[in-house]
């Protein structure tokens, strides 16, 4: 059984799709077939770098399923669980309903401020720390990617 903060990062990851797909149909729509906004190429580089650390996230979360402490397995199993979901929900939420452009644009920049703020959260800190030897570099690996795109929306 996959543990919770993997499933998590394959809800983001998906999260990401849909986001990515209404956006590119959006700009379509407003006549913007050939020349999407540069920060759609952002975007993407962040696609990137959350499939980079769910790798990551998943050679912890086994770690620590495969230990004998309730304790290890329970920080296993939530260490994510509630400050990702609130950023994959907003982020389907903006899939569902992304409105004309500017107002996407201005929902995915508030949703990238809110991921960006998640770096520095104790649960992330405590997994980019971790005591196992297992490097995953939740923040290295997604703040390049996040200030990038907040830059450009």
């Amino acid at each position: 059984m996959p543990l919770q903060i993997h499933k998590d990062f394959q809800q983001l990851d998906s999260a990401l799709d849909e986001a990515t797909a209404a956006l590119e149909a959006l700009a379509k729509l407003a006549g913007q077939d050939v020349d999407l906004p540069e920060w759609f190429d952002d975007l993407g580089d962040l696609k990137t770098a959350v499939q980079s650390v769910e790798g990551k996230i998943n050679a912890l979360a086994s770690h620590l399923q495969s230990s004998d402490s309730e304790v290890l397995i329970k920080i296993g199993t939530h260490a994510l669980n509630d400050v990702l979901n609130p950023i994959s929900g907003n982020l389907v939420a903006l899939a569902a309903s992304p409105g004309d452009l500017n107002a996407a644009r201005a929902t995915l920049k508030t949703i990238v401020a809110d991921f960006t703020s998640l770096l520095t959260t104790d649960e992330v800190v405590a997994i980019d720390g971790n005591p196992f030897k297992i490097t995953v570099g939740v923040n290295a690996a997604l703040s390049p990617s996040l200030t990038a795109l907040s830059g450009k929306l």
